[in-house]
């Protein structure tokens, strides 16, 4: 039999390598970005994000409902006269397997290019494994907001939403409205800079990890107690 002592040193020996399996997440970084405009080709395919951190897979830039994506300067239309939750275009990133995301903030370069857009904002949702949540949604930029309209530098605006984490998917949508129903006014999500998603990825343990740490602290405790018990 194991004397209590080396036991006892066996298990500490067993946490400290179960703790080093679990990564602190770094410091914010770009996780993904959509799209560097001198790659920008008219007619161009699917639109592809930049560059993405490892451990996370970013989609292209998707429309959903009745939206025309163009690839010239991505240019978004055919909105209603209201937001619809099924009518936007965006994208997806999803942590790899064995991978966390810690989402920080959205810096995005969106404004209204020309005609009858009457408003804008964007929104995100969480499936940690069990479906997509609700929408969270950032400010709506409206007709005669500062941003709203495409006149430099100052479109480039940050959602600093409340920090964080998921080991599952995170869906990016773009909103809008227009004053005639699918009509062809547009919106640009990436003038005059691309957009950036921030924040960190980490690797989490197995489940395997959590069952040792659970079992050598069991263990641990049992011998501490037997200790005081004969001393």
């Amino acid at each position: 039999m194991i004397p209590n002592t080396s036991l006892l040193r066996s298990l500490s020996t067993a946490l400290v390598l179960a703790g080093t399996l679990t990564v602190t997440p770094a410091h914010a970084d770009v996780v993904a970005t959509y799209w560097p405009n001198s790659e920008f080709t008219a007619g161009a395919g699917e639109l592809q994000p930049h560059d993405y951190l490892d451990g996370v897979s970013a989609s292209s830039f998707q429309a959903h409902g009745s939206l025309t994506v163009s690839a010239t300067q991505l240019r978004i239309f055919g909105w209603g006269t209201a937001m619809s939750l099924t009518n936007y275009a965006g994208f997806t990133v999803t942590a790899d397997p064995g991978f966390q995301m810690t989402l920080t903030d959205f810096q995005m370069s969106t404004a209204v290019s020309a005609g009858i857009v009457t408003a804008f904002k964007w929104g995100y949702r969480v499936d940690d494994g069990g479906g997509f949540s609700d929408w969270t949604f950032d400010q709506t930029y409206s007709l005669g907001d500062p941003g709203f309209a495409y006149i430099g530098l100052e479109n480039a605006k940050t959602w600093d939403f409340a920090d964080f984490s998921t080991t599952g998917t995170v869906e990016f949508g773009l909103f809008a409205s227009a004053s005639t129903e699918g009509s062809t006014a547009q919106v640009l999500v990436s003038q005059p800079q691309d957009m950036f998603l921030n924040g960190s990825v980490s690797a989490v343990p197995e489940p395997s990890t959590y069952a040792l740490i659970a079992i050598a602290g069991t263990a641990a405790l049992i011998l501490t107690r037997r200790r005081k018990a004969n001393s």
